[in-house]
């Protein structure tokens, strides 16, 4: 299986077999090649029954045109190609498609210390290694199975018409400023210790493992079975899904995570700034690291769908989320929006709510809670409709120690407690405005209210 080097013009020139010994230096076979000077041709590697080398010790600049032209064509159905790009190398063009063209069914693979410029195509199966020092420009990766670690700088990784990337790992020293995968595609097992600028994902993604790396913008439409971000220095600056996530495990840090599709599971055991379910369901959010936000007057962790703007409590939509365990912290703001519903709600023996603002700053509730525990320190929640709704919390038990509960109708629509369960401390309870409904109040023995104020038209049926 021999190296053909095909004459890159005139375009009549294509088929002329180019002499061997011409362009490769030795040591050489009809199966390895040392490239050590620049030749305006294409290494084409055809079929036959044995593995080549093509070894590229020189910079080469292509002169070839046209609209699949390529400084390196593989067709080899039946053996492998391996090509080595050494250090300081270029393999470079400013007319040529394609630095590396993989037909489908081939097997390459790629070890580059050098610059690779243009596009390598790949529909075929592909394992790529891009050395610390390197750069490649792009990768377009369709059909076939690619493996690619990167410890240098990529442009672009692209995967498309259903590629399936195996496994891709960006390490410490690796750059990449866009790693896309396209509707249909999938990428198994991707592992990030590096840099990556945006991630847009509008097919499925296995395992994404942000291992003390930086992810600037990662948004996904598509699907991610696990998602972690851990390390001390991890870092996803925004995620937007509006897709779904099975799980979203935070270690780290993560500053804003704004969900519009479905997430299963959020496990938060580091810091995450800010998180907004806008319309769509968060099953499971464990938290016992912090949600905070040091920002006047923005969300912290919010359960409400439509636009939130400093000040205004008129929320819309139907965000859902079946079960919020905090044993951490939770500083900024707590809102669940107008027609929110939250099914179980747990702040464990360790949890902290501490936003102390009392207006529709602070913790507010404008949708519905289904049952809502406790069990440790609580400032302030507001129950309180809006002008699209009514606050409802069906059953609420505290066992902790809980400052200011606010019963109150900040708008035209009815908001009900049914059960009010106190087996800790209140330091004060607020049922104020005629449209402000407690039906049942239990103050256990063990429970302490300091101050219960029941203002004018405020109902408590039992007591």
């Amino acid at each position: 299986m021999p190296f053909y080097l095909l004459l890159c013009a005139p375009p009549q020139a294509i088929a002329q077999i180019q002499n061997f010994n011409t362009v490769c230096n030795a040591p050489q076979t009809p199966n390895n090649c040392n490239v050590t000077t620049n030749h305006n041709v294409t290494y084409a590697n055809t079929t036959g029954a044995a593995p080549t080398t093509l070894s590229i010790q020189t910079t080469i600049t292509s002169n070839a045109t046209g609209q699949n032209s390529a400084l390196i064509r593989n067709t080899d159905t039946t053996s492998p190609l391996t090509i080595t790009i050494n250090q300081g190398v270029s393999l470079q063009s400013t007319t040529v498609t394609y630095i590396l063209s993989a037909q489908r069914n081939t097997t390459t693979t790629v070890n580059n210390s050098g610059t690779m410029q243009r596009v390598v195509q790949s529909f075929g199966n592909l394992t790529f290694t891009n050395q610390a020092g390197a750069n490649t420009n792009r990768i377009a990766h369709a059909i076939g199975t690619a493996s690619i670690t990167n410890d240098g700088t990529f442009g672009s990784i692209d995967n498309q018409a259903a590629g399936i990337i195996s496994n891709l790992t960006n390490t410490g020293t690796g750059t990449i400023t866009t790693l896309q995968t396209r509707a249909g595609t999938t990428i198994t097992n991707a592992s990030n210790s590096g840099t990556i600028t945006t991630l847009p994902n509008a097919g499925t993604i296995t395992t994404l493992n942000n291992n003390n790396g930086t992810i600037t913008t990662f948004s996904s439409s598509g699907s991610i079975g696990t998602l972690t971000n851990t390390g001390n220095n991890a870092r996803i600056n925004t995620l937007n899904t509006s897709g779904t996530i099975t799980t979203l495990n935070n270690t780290a840090t993560m500053t804003t995570t704004n969900n519009t599709g479905t997430i299963t599971q959020v496990q938060n055991s580091g810091t995450m700034t800010t998180l907004t379910n806008n319309g769509r369901r968060i099953e499971l959010i464990t938290n016992t690291g912090t949600i905070s936000n040091g920002t006047t007057g923005v969300s912290g962790l919010l359960n409400a769908a439509g636009t939130i703007q400093n000040g205004n409590y008129n929320f819309r939509g139907s965000g859902t989320i079946g079960t919020l365990t905090n044993s951490g912290t939770i500083s900024s703001r707590f809102i669940n929006g107008t027609g929110g519903v939250i099914t179980t709600l747990t702040n464990e023996q360790n949890g902290n709510f501490s936003n102390t603002n009392q207006n529709v700053q602070g913790n507010i509730n404008f949708g519905q809670i289904q049952n809502l525990t406790n069990n440790g320190t609580w400032a302030v929640l507001a129950n309180g409709g809006s002008s699209s709704g009514s606050g409802r919390i069906t059953n609420l038990t505290n066992n902790g120690t809980w400052t200011t509960f606010l019963n109150e109708d900040i708008a035209q629509n009815v908001n009900t407690v049914t059960t009010l369960t106190n087996n800790g401390t209140f330091a004060t309870i607020n049922n104020q405005g005629a449209k402000s409904r407690i039906t049942t109040l239990n103050n256990q023995t063990s429970g302490t209210i300091t101050t219960l104020n029941n203002g004018t038209g405020a109902v408590i049926t039992t007591l």
